[in-house]
């Protein structure tokens, strides 16, 4: 952490601080920032004032996001993770791999919980992971009112393709249609129908079938 704050100094550069699960967590990190902006600041060493961000990735941090939210500038939603602690799934588990499915409405409802804290306290949030990168749960994702995504460059043009060829409207009334929805198949086979139907020109016809569902 004195490290960050000294590289800061006259730089942007943020805090993030990784799978939270407490809001004591972000508190002692405060604490030992402030220890050590004191130890500098008597040092005479200059520094910056960096902000501070949460990873939102297991159960325990989606329950307690309005805490979180009001204790950092920022929020980060580590979806591979979250998907994964949610559902109890090891990703990286071939013999549970079809169990991984991120359209499940524990996790549309996860993210729900996040934005609503998102929007109530001002806390800005930015998606992170595979979802963010995917052509496919970019339209959900903004339906759910994220507005700051973080993905590898090299999705970036796929993604503005598909954001500039969308009805923002038309993304929330699918989010909307999802909330009766009780399995991930239902999710699935809903969002398939509703994205072939509005842009058929912008999706494959495999979409969302059950040997693509990691899209």
């Amino acid at each position: 952490l004195r490290a960050i704050l000294r590289a800061s100094f006259e730089n942007k550069l943020d805090i993030v601080l990784p799978m939270i699960s407490d809001v004591s967590e972000i508190l002692e990190a405060k604490a030992i920032l402030a220890e050590e902006k004191a130890r500098l600041e008597k040092g005479k060493k200059k520094f910056g004032h960096p902000k501070i961000g949460a990873m939102i990735e297991v159960p325990s941090a989606v329950l307690m996001v309005e805490e979180i939210a009001q204790e950092v500038d920022f929020l980060c939603v580590g979806t591979n993770d979250l998907v994964q602690y949610t559902l109890g799934v090891d990703r990286d588990n071939e013999l549970v791999a079809d169990w991984f499915r991120t359209l499940h409405p524990a996790v549309l409802r996860s993210l729900k919980k996040i934005l609503d804290a998102s929007e109530k306290y001002q806390t800005p949030t930015i998606i992170c992971g595979e979802m963010a990168g995917s052509h496919v749960y970019v339209t959900i994702l903004l339906g759910l009112g994220v507005t700051e995504l973080s993905m590898h460059v090299n999705a970036m043009p796929r993604i503005r393709q598909i954001i500039s060829n969308i009805a923002f409207e038309e993304a929330q009334a699918i989010v909307k249609s999802l909330e009766t929805c009780r399995t991930a198949d239902e999710v699935e086979a809903l969002v398939r129908q509703q994205l072939l139907t509005k842009w058929a020109h912008l999706y494959s016809p495999t979409i969302l079938t059950p040997s693509k569902r990691k899209v």
